[in-house]
């Protein structure tokens, strides 16, 4: 009956001057009058144990109990009264009218230690005045006076007039209503007042009056021959206004006396600048190699083609260049015609033809100009206006010619055909110097004759004659230096030809019945050799690379 009403009376608290009471019954403060008696240590309600327990002359505290999640709620209740969030100065416009947010301070209930407070103050059960409960308070940067002051000296000169917006040779004027719509005046982290802009809507509203801008695409530099020599084209790169940087140049110029403010650009340099293009290096003959052809305009025709497709190729550093994968296929709707080739070891028609005097012309360039050699095929038996061991075959979808630049700098190709010689030449920065050797002819052996096929003599297959070639062995070797130091050990190619046979255009006589004879005709050997025909008279090739083309491209 004593202590009932003393633990359920509200318990007055006030932080910063803001007054509440706590209910001890709903913030779960009870006292448990059970557990009470239980401590005193009497056994049974007869006279004998009460005064067994009582009159030992003790005190006996109560027993209170404490639901810490019902005090957090109650004082959460109290915290929604004390707390208030901080207000920094500010500056906003309403049309054109600056209008001040007075700054706030801000103030927050310690929770934690309340709960404390209110703990001790219940298990006391002593009542008294209003528990303080401590709260934590934050001031603003700014001051009233500080805001006041921002409105005339900032706020209002920022409006007074239009803002001139240049750019790219063409000035506009910003409405002052439309600066309001866009400025703030805000804290800075060192208390002071500033005029800021917000950037989306800088863009929104400035870029506009603009008007229509020109679109500028970037463009690559280029490297490519003019008159005979490479030439870098400069990249272009596209300007357009940098929205980003605008917003931050905003608040200087609406201060500034001439309230003028260049629309900075933004830059965008394509892949491949004009930089770049230098850094190949592409400026000098680095290697070349022409190699004669005597005969044939269709092969000729097909020549040029290709030289032409592959004129002012660029293969950069560690770059492989495939001839087959830069030109595709060869098909008359890219200008190729029918003209001889080497097809399984005899010579046949078929479009785009004679190419392989442009894939070994373009790989005795990159022999002597030290590229790797990735993969080349020679022909199966020698064809005597090629360098014996040094020349290479190629057809559609197979072989290919293909070889890597090894070298710091870009390789530009030059490629011409003067209808008598087939010329390739490299551009760039000599780095390897190159050293060969060739074995010479060994293991020398005659062609053999031979006549039309059953194919050719039914019109499916065209006959091209042949004046036949020795066939021979032939070992070529080459080394790399690099500042009079070699680099690698000597690299070896080693090339068996078979003879190429005399092929006649016409029946074999032997299968075919003299005028008078009668029975059977008389065959004779097939293969037989032919040693009345001397093979190999066609114009010899240029061995080493020149540095005087015979002709301009």
């Amino acid at each position: 009956d004593g202590l009932g009403p003393k633990a359920t009376a509200l318990i007055p608290v006030t932080a910063d001057n803001v007054t509440a009471t706590i209910d001890p019954v709903t913030a779960g403060l009870t006292l448990n009058i059970d557990k009470s008696v239980d401590a005193l240590g009497t056994t049974s309600m007869t006279p004998s144990s009460i005064l067994h327990g009582l009159g030992r002359g003790t005190a006996h505290q109560p027993v209170l109990e404490i639901d810490d999640a019902a005090l957090s709620k109650a004082l959460a209740a109290v915290a929604a009264k004390v707390d208030r969030k901080l207000v920094e100065g500010s500056i906003h416009y309403n049309g054109l009218t600056p209008v001040a947010v007075t700054p706030v301070i801000g103030r927050a209930l310690d929770q934690a230690r309340s709960a404390t407070l209110v703990e001790d103050r219940f298990q006391s059960l002593a009542g008294g005045p209003a528990v303080t409960l401590p709260v934590a308070v934050s001031q603003p940067k700014t001051s009233p006076t500080q805001i006041e002051t921002a409105l005339t000296t900032l706020a209002a000169p920022a409006v007074a007039g239009p803002l001139h917006l240049t750019y790219s040779g063409t000035t506009v004027d910003v409405p002052p209503a439309t600066l309001a719509s866009v400025l703030t005046l805000q804290a800075g982290a060192d208390g002071s007042i500033k005029v800021t802009a917000d950037q989306a809507k800088v863009t929104a509203a400035f870029v506009p009056l603009l008007g229509t801008l020109a679109t500028v695409t970037p463009k690559d530099a280029t490297i490519r021959l003019v008159n005979g020599k490479p030439a870098i084209t400069p990249s272009v790169s596209a300007t357009t206004p940098d929205t980003s940087a605008l917003a931050g140049l905003v608040p200087a110029a609406v201060l500034a006396p001439d309230r003028t403010l260049v629309v900075p650009g933004r830059t965008t340099d394509p892949a491949f600048t004009t930089t770049d293009a230098q850094k190949l290096g592409i400026k000098e003959i680095v290697s070349e190699f022409q190699t004669p052809h005597p005969c044939c305009p269709p092969r000729v025709t097909n020549i040029k083609t290709i030289a032409g497709i592959v004129n002012n190729a660029i293969i950069l550093p560690g770059q492989t260049f495939s001839l087959n994968g830069y030109v595709g296929p060869r098909d008359v709707a890219r200008g190729f015609v029918p003209a001889p080739e080497i097809l399984e070891g005899s010579e046949t028609l078929a479009v785009g033809g004679g190419v392989s005097q442009f894939a070994t012309t373009m790989y005795n360039a990159a022999f002597f100009a030290g590229m790797e050699d990735v993969f080349h095929q020679p022909h199966s038996f020698w064809i005597s206006r090629y360098p014996p061991g040094r020349e290479a075959t190629v057809s559609i979808p197979s072989p290919d010619l293909k070889w890597k630049n090894t070298t710091p700098y870009g390789v530009l190709v030059q490629s011409w055909d003067d209808g008598n010689f087939t010329h390739v030449r490299f551009w760039g920065t000599k780095y390897w110097h190159v050293d060969d050797t060739s074995s010479g002819k060994t293991n020398v052996t005659q062609p053999v004759q031979s006549y039309m096929t059953p194919d050719e003599l039914s019109g499916k297959k065209p006959c091209v004659p042949t004046s036949g070639e020795t066939g021979f062995s032939i070992t070529i070797t080459r080394t790399l230096s690099l500042n009079g130091t070699q680099v690698g050990t000597t690299q070896k190619w080693v090339k068996r030809y078979v003879p190429q046979p005399i092929h006649i255009c016409k029946p074999d006589p032997t299968l075919t019945p003299s005028p008078g004879a009668s029975g059977s005709p008389t065959p004779t050997k097939s293969g037989s050799a032919a040693p009345t025909t001397t093979p190999g008279t066609s114009p010899a090739p240029t061995r080493k690379p020149s540095t005087t083309p015979t002709a301009k491209p």
